[in-house]
């Protein structure tokens, strides 16, 4: 079986598509609303409240100062960590299984301690596998240009390509795909909506 057809397609065998290993005193993180844009549904600059989305009106600067200080810049528009339910366009990253899925829809699954929202649509990318910028552009390729949209944005936000797997033209490889998703996702006890609860 080829490559793109175990990891297109949701099935049993899929690690995508398994019930995450999940810590019995984990509960399913709070909604993102208050991290999200009320108009496309992209994360948002978390110190500023703007949108990421470069194409949304919400992106724009609103009334402000003509010039800021470098560390400002770097703190108002720090990236905002990946979370369960981050949309770009029709792209949800599902964090509990470390995919990113196309027209997404939470979906609870599992019993009792083991009971977990997961977001399952027409197609998913198991992120896990994604180790080299060989393995990245393959995937811009496969999903086909009607599924494009929000993509590349979505493997911005997650892999940062530049930096982790092509910096100066140099493949380099993520020796833990992993650890390095993890790291970059915030968990519920660091999510900024703690607070509004």
């Amino acid at each position: 079986m080829s490559q793109s057809q175990s990891q297109t397609l949701p099935s049993n065998n899929s690690r995508c598509n398994n019930n995450p290993s999940r810590s019995k005193s984990e509960p399913n993180p709070p909604s993102a609303s208050a991290r999200e844009c009320s108009v496309c549904g992209y994360a948002l600059y978390l110190n500023v409240a703007r949108c990421t989305n470069r194409d949304c009106p919400k992106h724009g600067r609103k009334d402000g100062p003509l010039a800021i200080t470098a560390d400002r810049l770097i703190r108002d528009f720090e990236p905002p960590k990946l979370f369960h339910g981050r949309r770009w366009k029709k792209w949800v990253f599902d964090a509990e299984r470390l995919c990113l899925v196309f027209e997404g829809r939470p979906t609870v699954r599992g019993e009792g301690a083991n009971q977990y929202t997961g977001f399952f649509g027409s197609y998913e990318i198991d992120l896990e596998l994604i180790r080299q910028s060989s393995q990245l552009l393959d995937w811009i390729f496969q999903v086909g240009h009607h599924r494009l949209p929000g993509l590349l944005d979505a493997f911005y936000s997650i892999f940062n390509p530049q930096r982790n797997l092509c910096s100066g033209g140099a493949n380099k490889i993520i020796a833990n795909p992993t650890k390095f998703l993890k790291e970059r996702t915030a968990t519920v006890g660091d999510s900024p909506l703690k607070d509004a609860a």
